[in-house]
């Protein structure tokens, strides 16, 4: 619609102070604005799955998270090895005290990393390194709570607290 009046915005803290003169531009900018913010949420990725396609639990979890429409990213750990301060924070994101809570301890792998359940946070963080496919699947977070898709319907909860926020 043409403006009439003129309209002069600022930034302040991310937002725009507006100032406008008749109903009908508030109206106009309040659409602009609206249609923005769908936008960009759409864009952010609010759920990071730690996937393998060949789970098929991670499948699975992925499916409730892709049909839920919730935005999400999908990390393929074993290509994309997270380092040791992503999987100390998950760690704490589970809120887990000890590291082996969140690994497969009957991978042929834990064996052959000479693991066992005494040892130590760091030692197991190194061994996830080394060998990711020791890290539970999938693990899914919304950067401030994770949690294991074990049984895949534990994500819900970090779905219905994206779609609600």
């Amino acid at each position: 619609p043409p403006m009439n009046s003129e309209v002069k915005a600022t930034p302040s803290n991310s937002r725009f102070c507006l100032f406008i003169v008749d109903s009908v531009q508030v109206v106009y900018i309040a659409f602009i604005i609206h249609t923005f913010l769908i936008q960009t949420k759409e864009k952010l990725p609010v759920l990071t799955i730690y996937h393998n396609p060949r789970c098929s639990k991670s499948r699975q979890t992925l499916a409730l998270i892709t049909d839920s429409e919730c935005a999400h990213s999908i990390r393929l750990y074993l290509s994309e090895v997270p380092t040791i301060d992503e999987l100390t924070t998950l760690q704490q994101q589970l809120g887990l005290t000890n590291v082996i809570e969140m690994m497969r301890v009957k991978e042929p792998e834990f064996a052959q990393a000479e693991l066992s359940s005494t040892s130590s946070n760091d030692s197991l963080l190194a061994a996830i390194v080394a060998y990711p496919k020791l890290l539970e699947r999938p693990i899914v977070s919304n950067g401030t709570q994770a949690v294991i898709g074990r049984p895949p319907e534990n994500v819900n909860v970090l779905i219905n607290l994206a779609l609600n926020a």
